[in-house]
């Protein structure tokens, strides 16, 4: 929950999600504002995913979507797919074509990691029980 509430700050303070026009939603995990949404999920529940991409936002079940199917959709995932395994990572870059009419996907995730950056990755995520998935 902190995690969330630092996100809120940083966006009120830039401006993109202010009290008086943004929303504290998925039992406070959420927040939609005109501008901004942020949506918790996991990226594995293709069905959850699509649903609250793709729905109008729980403050306002009579707009729009707040992802529209139709237009270029960009998938940007920075350090996350490294953590799944590689057929979860297919399956999150399938649904996001059958999802999308038109789009592109960008990744940002270490490879490789036989580096000093890699192998001190590797060993904080085994402390944490975290194996890396597609390393």
């Amino acid at each position: 929950m902190s995690v969330f509430l630092d996100k809120r700050l940083v966006l009120e303070y830039a401006g993109v999600a202010d009290n008086a026009a943004a929303f504290t939603e998925h039992g406070g995990t959420g927040l939609t504002s005109a501008t901004y949404a942020l949506v918790p999920g996991d990226i594995r529940d293709f069905a959850s995913l699509t649903q609250a991409l793709t729905s109008p936002p729980p403050s306002d079940q009579t707009g729009p979507p707040l992802l529209d199917r139709s237009l270029p959709t960009l998938l940007l995932a920075e350090c996350v797919l490294v953590y799944l395994p590689p057929e979860t990572t297919f399956g999150v870059l399938a649904w996001f074509r059958q999802t999308f009419a038109s789009g592109a996907a960008v990744s940002y995730d270490p490879f490789g990691l036989q580096d000093n950056f890699g192998k001190v990755m590797i060993r904080n995520l085994a402390v944490r029980c975290q194996p890396a998935g597609s390393v």
